[in-house]
């Protein structure tokens, strides 16, 4: 799909919803400037991005404890 990628991870038992982030690489403070954004599947598809560039992405599960800590990091490149 030109820019577009699918993004998908494990389901957590008890989680209620999957929080990420995404950045393109190259950009720093990842951590701190990226919207988080909700979602209540296991899979999301990025959109909008150039074709060919490569992003990075964390996950997280949220629960009724709060939310679990970030996923290791991983590249996705963009279609």
């Amino acid at each position: 799909f030109p820019g577009k990628a699918v993004i998908r991870w494990n389901s957590v038992p008890n989680a209620h919803a999957y929080e990420w982030q995404i950045c393109p690489v190259g950009i720093p403070g990842f951590l701190d400037s990226s919207p988080s954004r909700h979602l209540f599947q296991v899979k999301t598809l990025l959109t909008g991005q150039a074709p060919g560039s490569t992003h990075r992405c964390r996950v997280r599960a949220l629960g009724a404890k709060g939310p679990s800590p970030w996923s290791p990091m991983i590249s996705v490149r963009v279609g």
